[in-house]
């Protein structure tokens, strides 16, 4: 049997409230986050300040004296929307100090949270959709993240920013929820490979991409949580009989347990080297929402049998020291204890307030990957897995190669050849003039 979690779903905003326990207050490393930049300092610390639905009195001050600097508005908005935590922003700032926003700012903070919460309203109006036709077909259907997520954990469907919706479904239903996803104005976003022609996927692929027509919905329909090289790895069959469900718009979505909901979200956030901000409010939104359901040994035993204890303690000090997030203190001493997590946290931090210009290349991936995993067939594997990716983008034709030479279709085998020619004439160009 689903369990019940009773929610509010109310789409409308809702009053910043006073935080209802108390806890350890204190950073696990220093005074304050490792925030990067101290020319932007003012600026990251207002979007920290404001990046959660529950604000005491200390951080509301905060938020007043922040708000009193001199501050690169347009540089912090670009921020804020690029770490997907600008309802959020817009929110605290419209409702704790609009007469202290210059003009322009708040006129963009009410007219982002107007536009916001119509498309995720639309959204969610769609994901109901397409559930209750899966369901109509006895398919059943999982909601990842997107608005059952908002449900769950910020308990407002506005205030969590999201673009696609993803559903896993059970691998033998695919083929059958893409059949009925196309009859009902759906089109795969991209022809599937051979191998995913087959009666069961069989690519390494987890998902299949399907938009409306109109462009407006784009559907991620999982069979799998994560790709093989970084995968949490439940039993997804036994998974269904314990899922909970949490009311959405009226609709009894299904959604994971809190330990699993908890394991898979640090899990997808260390997959992206936790790049947004978003990644770390939801674990935040749920430790603030559910403190007294986590059983804090249960979590670490299964997080080790899966090998996922260091990816759940990354996640846990994100939340804590950008977020406040409240832990108890064994929690805090097995992150101390482990100075990968307090490295790849530092990392974590210089990745999410980096510059607008620049993103992580393939190197530091691959060593913030093998650095957040912890069995050593698991570090094989994702070797493996950056070793076929190097391959790719080495052998690969680009559009370079393409501006080399005009070829019709029948002959674009031959850009492979052109590659090869081309990188080789670029290689002894540059031996040329380091001679």
């Amino acid at each position: 049997m689903e369990s019940q979690i009773a929610l509010d779903p109310s789409n409308q905003p809702y009053p910043i409230q006073a935080p209802e326990t108390e806890g350890i207050n204190q950073h696990v490393f220093t005074g304050d986050p490792p925030i990067p930049g101290r020319e932007r300092y003012h600026e990251h610390q207002l979007i920290l300040a404001c990046s959660r639905t529950i604000v005491d009195a200390e951080t509301v001050e905060r938020i007043r004296d922040l708000i009193g600097q001199s501050l690169d508005w347009p540089y912090l908005i670009r921020t804020a929307s690029r770490n997907g935590v600008m309802p959020l922003v817009c929110l605290n700032l419209i409702s704790i100090c609009p007469s202290l926003l210059p003009a322009s700012v708040l006129m963009d903070c009410r007219e982002f949270w107007r536009d916001h919460a119509q498309h995720n309203l639309h959204q969610t109006a769609e994901l109901l959709r397409v559930l209750r036709l899966l369901d109509s077909h006895n398919i059943r259907a999982l909601p990842l993240k997107g608005p059952s997520l908002a449900a769950y954990a910020y308990h407002n469907l506005s205030l969590r920013q999201f673009c696609d919706l993803d559903i896993f479904v059970p691998r033998r239903n695919i083929r059958q929820s893409v059949n009925l996803l196309i009859s009902n104005g759906f089109t795969l976003s991209s022809s599937p490979s051979w191998l995913q022609r087959l009666p069961t996927p069989a690519s390494r692929k987890k998902d299949y991409g399907l938009t409306s027509k109109d462009g407006s919905i784009r559907i991620e329909l999982h069979w799998r949580l994560s790709g093989p090289h970084f995968d949490l790895p439940v039993n997804l069959e036994g998974l269904w009989d314990r899922l909970e469900t949490v009311p959405l718009a009226g609709y009894p979505a299904r959604s994971l347990p809190l330990d699993d909901l908890l394991l898979y979200l640090t899990m997808h956030g260390s997959r992206h080297g936790w790049e947004r901000l978003l990644f770390v409010c939801d674990i935040a939104e749920i430790l603030s929402a559910y403190p007294e359901r986590v059983n804090w040994p249960e979590l670490l035993e299964k997080a080790s049998v899966l090998g996922s204890r260091r990816t759940l303690l990354l996640g846990l000090c994100l939340a804590k020291d950008l977020l406040d997030a409240t832990l108890p203190a064994n929690i805090l001493e097995e992150i101390r204890s482990d100075s990968i997590v307090k490295e790849l946290a530092s990392q974590v931090s210089l990745c999410i307030f980096r510059s607008d210009e620049t993103s992580p290349d393939i190197s530091y991936w691959l060593s913030y990957h093998l650095k957040a995993k912890e069995r050593f067939r698991e570090k094989v594997r994702l070797r493996l897995h950056y070793a076929i990716r190097y391959s790719h983008l080495a052998f690969t034709p680009n559009a370079k190669d393409h501006a080399v030479l005009r070829l019709p279709w029948y002959l674009s085998f031959a850009y492979y050849l052109i590659r090869v020619f081309r990188l080789a004439k670029k290689h002894l160009a540059s031996e040329r003039k380091l001679s």
